[in-house]
């Protein structure tokens, strides 16, 4: 078993940033601004925000982070997130999900494709289901590409099943896997035990995503298979976890990314990269 972990490929791609850098704050007169909006408490949010502030600084851009209670109205989130769109000195925008019901459409209608970074608007979906790479997927599913290839996880070919439906990570992450020739299973809350345990176990290759401590267990887990977790949870214990029992599973598995330590330091690297990428586009404007 050898483990999916995220700093290598965090490294790889702070290296490429580093050496254009310098040349981008030149142009625009100061260094890369990201604006963080989160909605709620959920604590997984947190650790996300946290985690993408301190990456940002330590790859020498800026981030601020703006938080609002759940029950914010939609009138007054959208205010907000048309504001830092229309701002010249704010490059990229990632808004925290799942919102609270109203929200994601009333913020989607407002924000600029150009400073969506993580692919919630409608444009930036369609070109990632249309196989078109200039718009800006969903971080998390993007760095799950990046890890396996990194680590040489063989994907073209291959049975994939993805656990999890969402428009964050599910959905564009079957549509990349797809770009890379993967045979794509999908399945979600709605798929009968027997169906998703079959499928699970048949496959190659699993990303789940679902949020739920403890959801991939050994017996959905064929010998040889590589897994990529890329759920974010709270244990009983107060502490983060993954998705996959991971210590029930780990010995069954070629690859196999742990919670904390594993897909997290690339998702927050990949939003690094859409916001130079985004930057970069802005200085030449």
């Amino acid at each position: 078993m050898r483990e999916l972990r995220g700093k290598a490929v965090s490294d790889c791609i702070k290296e490429e940033i580093e050496k254009k850098l310098p040349e981008l704050i030149k142009r625009l007169g100061r260094k890369p601004r990201l604006e963080i909006i989160r909605v709620g408490d959920n604590e997984a949010d947190g650790s996300y925000a946290r985690s993408a502030m301190k990456k940002t600084a330590d790859f020498g851009m800026e981030a601020e982070l703006k938080c609002f209670p759940k029950d914010i109205p939609e009138a007054e989130f959208a205010s907000y997130v048309k504001e830092k769109s229309d701002d010249s000195d704010t490059d990229g925008i990632l808004i925290l999900r799942p919102l609270p019901e109203g929200l994601e459409e009333a913020s989607k209608a407002v924000l600029k494709p150009e400073k969506d970074l993580d692919g919630m608007t409608e444009k930036n979906q369609a070109l990632v289901f249309s196989g078109d790479p200039s718009g800006f997927a969903p971080c998390t599913a993007a760095a799950v590409i990046r890890l396996l290839k990194h680590y040489g996880v063989e994907v073209s070919g291959k049975h994939v099943a993805v656990a999890g439906r969402s428009n964050v990570v599910g959905k564009p992450l079957s549509m990349l896997l797809l770009s890379e020739n993967a045979t794509v299973t999908l399945c979600h809350s709605r798929t009968p035990d027997e169906l998703l345990k079959k499928q699970l176990a048949n496959a190659d290759i699993i990303c789940t995503a679902v949020g739920k401590a403890g959801f991939l267990k050994s017996d959905s887990v064929k010998d040889g298979a590589a897994v990529v977790d890329a759920g974010i949870n709270v244990n009983e214990e107060g502490r983060l976890c993954g998705d996959a029992d991971y210590d029930a599973i780990k010995d069954k598995c070629s690859f196999i990314s742990p919670v904390p330590g594993g897909l997290g330091a690339v998702t927050t690297a990949v939003l690094c990269e859409n916001l130079f990428k985004a930057a970069l586009k802005h200085s030449l404007r």
